[in-house]
């Protein structure tokens, strides 16, 4: 199972922010996260449940040119990430979901669960 891509690129773009200067005052775009995925299909008791772990450390790079601080690592501004936690969430869970469908096409068999869930939605909407 490849890590969550699209997930991850997603927060990268959106939330991977810093802040500068006296009280946290100046906003700065993050150069991408410092971290580590772990893909895993087990859960502990060894029951089939697919899951990813991501450790991201508490660092970017920012600042410099046009930023009119300098260029180094910084903390990451918590608060981007908390805004768009729940939007990643979905785009992986329709990742794993898109990329498990593929697979079971692709041996031949075909469930049911891989598919979204569209009770209480328009039949035009789906």
């Amino acid at each position: 199972m490849a890590p969550p891509a699209r997930a991850f690129d997603y927060l990268e773009r959106n939330a991977c922010r810093s802040r500068a200067g006296a009280g946290g005052q100046i906003d700065l775009d993050g150069e991408g996260f410092v971290g580590a995925v772990f893909p895993h299909r087990f859960s502990r008791a060894g029951d089939p449940q697919v899951h990813v772990h991501c450790l991201v450390a508490n660092m970017t790079l920012s600042g410099g040119e046009g930023s009119g601080v300098a260029r180094k690592w910084r903390t990451l501004n918590a608060h981007h990430l908390y805004q768009h936690q729940k939007a990643a969430g979905y785009l992986f869970q329709a990742e794993l979901r898109e990329r498990l469908t593929e697979r079971l096409e692709s041996s031949g068999q075909r469930s049911a669960r891989a598919q979204p869930r569209s009770s209480g939605c328009r039949a035009s909407w789906r």
